[in-house]
């Protein structure tokens, strides 16, 4: 384990995918949320399938923003599409369905974006789950192509009380393929980590 400064002067441990989902598992706590940030190709499936993807899932909720529209990595995960958020009351039945059903819950959030004018409805689709999803608690929250929400960073350290700068300065020093985990804690050090391929 590799315990480095972040540019904004917290601590960033290095540890290996096995040993930080055993890490992990006892710190993402029910009703928390986790928000996986990163631009196209750095391996967010990958990463999100390591936590929530059978064969051992650390998350029966789940719900993945999709600022695409039917992003076809997101169909690896097999996610029901909403093209928006229907409501906590709505989102109350569909996890009733769901658990009666004996379904997985695993939804993604946005509306087909093919022009312009799509991306304000894409945009408002995106902060209305995400609000929705912080109300009801207990999900696991996706937000895919970072990019396009790229404000999402600082709604993240809004929600986690850490420092805007903290996780922007360890966002930039990530190699390819590794990722920061941001707890709510601002005692605990940043972490990095690398998952294993998916179907390994």
């Amino acid at each position: 384990m590799t315990v480095a400064r972040a540019p904004a002067g917290g601590d960033v441990v290095a540890m290996g995918w096995d040993e930080f989902r055993e890490w992990f598992r006892p710190r993402w706590r029910r009703g928390e949320h986790l928000g996986i940030l990163a631009p196209t190709g750095a391996g967010k499936t990958t990463f999100a399938g390591g936590l929530f993807a059978p064969p051992r899932p650390l998350r029966k909720y789940v719900l993945a923003a999709d600022p695409k529209g039917g992003d076809e990595t997101l169909g690896a995960l097999r996610l029901e599409s909403l093209p928006d958020w229907p409501g906590d009351r709505k989102m109350d039945e569909l996890l009733a369905h769901h658990e009666r059903e004996g379904l997985p819950t695993l939804f993604r959030v946005g509306p087909v974006v093919q022009v312009e004018k799509d991306l304000e409805r894409m945009r408002h689709a995106i902060a209305d789950s995400l609000d929705g999803a912080w109300r009801m608690g207990g999900w696991t929250y996706y937000i895919d192509e970072l990019q396009v929400v790229a404000d999402t960073t600082n709604r993240l350290a809004e929600l986690m009380g850490r420092p805007k700068a903290e996780i922007r300065g360890a966002l930039r020093g990530l190699d390819r393929f590794c990722w920061l985990v941001v707890g709510r804690d601002p005692r605990e050090p940043l972490v990095v980590t690398k998952p294993n391929k998916l179907g390994r």
